[in-house]
């Protein structure tokens, strides 16, 4: 039974971007000097990610493949665990949610390098957004909302609708703004339509950059 069959995409709701961070130890303030220490060194530098095949890492293998740096992955069991390790200095750096990393980032046991959507941070708005040697290198975890397959239309659409009002509430807005997330919108139709096209990009970037999940 395909996924298709059991859920029909309703609202995608919500974007949550991604930031590059160090360790305070790297000996790097911009990314240029990220990927030049990366490439100086003699073993490749540890990065953390919440899982095999989670956002994290499938950007930072783009990152990898696209810079030339010498990276070597080390998952976790989600954020949990990852950013404890790169404030320990277990691992080095990693692409990782604000929320995860706010307190790290604010107190300086964590450094920000960049940022991975196309646009500047408002919540870092000094970190620099990654080189871009590929058109539409534009990385974040999107969520949407699901609902059953045979959910008929009018009521897909009802909740569409209300979803899109709750997530550009005011309330909501600034509650979202002060962790880096930003509201979405879509119909059902426009977001089975993103989500078929993420599938064939996320696809092709796996391929292309030869990741395997074992």
């Amino acid at each position: 039974m395909t996924l298709s069959a059991i859920f029909k995409p309703c609202r995608f709701a919500v974007v949550v971007p991604m930031w590059l961070v160090v360790h305070p130890l790297v000996p790097a303030n911009s990314v240029a000097e990220l990927v030049a220490v990366a490439k100086t060194r003699k073993d490749p530098m540890p990065y953390a990610s919440s899982g095999n095949g989670s956002i994290h890492h499938i950007t930072m293998e783009l990152f990898k493949a696209d810079t030339g740096a010498n990276f070597t992955h080390v998952p976790f069991k989600g954020a949990g665990q990852s950013v404890p390790a790169m404030i320990a200095g277990d691992v080095l750096l990693g692409f990782i949610g604000y929320p995860a990393a706010a307190g790290a980032i604010k107190t300086g046991r964590l450094r920000v390098l960049a940022f991975t959507m196309a646009k500047r941070s408002t919540l870092t708005p000094r970190s620099r957004q990654l080189p871009r040697p590929l058109p539409g290198f534009d990385m974040s975890a999107p969520l949407g909302v699901f609902v059953a397959a045979r959910t008929p239309l009018e009521i897909v659409a009802r909740l569409s609708r209300a979803v899109n009002a709750a997530v550009r509430s005011p309330d909501l807005l600034e509650r979202m703004a002060a962790i880096g997330m930003e509201p979405a919108g879509t119909t059902p139709e426009q977001y089975e339509k993103l989500l078929r096209e993420e599938y064939e990009r996320f696809g092709s970037l796996i391929r292309r950059i030869g990741m395997r999940l074992d």
